[in-house]
């Protein structure tokens, strides 16, 4: 299982983890230092803390679904909205420069 530093930025290498974490025939490698406060970094101090470890490790696991109907309209319009606030801005800026 291969994932980023931090156990984070996969949900699949997550989501393996969560699998594989409960069989003591597998092993966990950490091959880089984590993040503070990532889910890597919580692991590794649970075990340097000389602590028995304890039967359940929490994990936040999410998912991304495919919006539809309603929200994936509300969704489309938030993006529209913030393109147009973005091209204000730059429209602004530009005059900015050139009345400077």
């Amino acid at each position: 299982l291969a994932s980023g530093l931090d156990l984070e930025t996969s949900s699949f290498a997550l989501d393996l983890f969560s699998e594989w974490a409960g069989n003591r025939q597998n092993t966990v490698i950490l091959t880089q230092k984590a993040r503070a406060s990532s889910t890597a970094q919580n692991l590794v101090d649970l075990i340097v803390s000389g602590q028995p470890l304890p039967s359940a490790f929490a994990l936040q696991l999410s998912k991304r679904v495919l919006l539809e109907g309603v929200e994936l309209r509300e969704h489309e319009e938030k993006e529209r909205e913030k393109a147009r606030e973005a091209k204000r801005r730059l429209e602004g800026e530009a005059t900015e420069d050139l009345a400077g």
